[in-house]
């Protein structure tokens, strides 16, 4: 696939800044990410494993942390079960992991400016998804708990595609979906640096989102970036 580089984002000058909305992005297709994008949820995704084996007695290695820090769930359930839990299958762990998140996913909040940006976004005629790596069982409840399931024309989760984030493909497939005839037609709202350098380089329009569990590894990619934003609030329309 040829790239071009539509990059517009002025040079990274040692702090973050941001044009306003209306002079930049202006596409008709949105693909959100869910957690830490949408939800204000990454910082349990981020400790899920370590507070998981903790009620089983083991304790998180540095080297476990980081090389299961990219592995979808069926990976480390796989991990888990070669060197910490022998004595469950991998489903079993899956099943496990799964419960153990929906439990956490009862207390997540929206992230700041989250509802008034997609009403904003729904009330001009964009055709948005959510394009995530937490499976469909997971992430459509607590969407409807909170109410944001209503501005979506589509969920995709990497689960449903046997892909994750480290290809296009899921982003490429929503795109489509909702109608984009190109990657350069279609915005994508990201948290994740590895994600956020995947849309990019597949010619996606980039906006990368604060959050806590990236900040520091952001500011290495934040040249990738069309937009950078510490919230959504700061897209509102303002009179």
């Amino acid at each position: 696939m040829t790239v071009e580089n539509l990059r517009t984002k002025g040079h990274y000058e040692g702090r973050r800044t941001c044009r306003s909305w209306q002079q930049k992005q202006k596409h008709k297709y949105l693909l959100f990410d869910m957690d830490g994008t949408l939800l204000d949820s990454m910082f349990l995704w981020h400790m899920l494993i370590e507070d998981y084996l903790d009620t089983h007695g083991y304790l998180v290695t540095e080297e476990m942390r980081r090389d299961m820090s990219y592995m979808r769930v069926g990976e480390v359930a796989q991990q888990l079960h070669e060197t910490c839990l022998p004595e469950q299958t991998t489903d079993e762990i899956i099943h496990s992991i799964y419960a153990f998140m929906k439990q956490r996913y009862e207390d997540v909040t929206v992230k700041t400016g989250v509802v008034e940006f997609l009403q904003q976004c729904r009330d001009e005629g964009k055709v948005m998804a959510v394009v995530t790596a937490t499976a469909r069982e997971l992430a459509l409840p607590v969407l409807k708990r909170l109410e944001l399931d209503q501005y979506f024309d589509l969920f995709l989760s990497t689960k449903d595609i046997g892909i994750d984030k480290l290809q296009p493909d899921i982003y490429v497939q929503a795109a489509r979906e909702l109608g984009a005839k190109s990657n350069h037609e279609a915005a994508v709202f990201e948290d994740a640096p590895y994600a956020l350098k995947t849309a990019a380089e597949a010619g996606f329009y980039t906006i990368l989102l604060d959050d806590p569990v990236f900040r520091e590894e952001q500011a290495d990619y934040i040249h990738l970036a069309d937009e950078y934003y510490m919230s959504m609030e700061e897209l509102l329309d303002r009179e």
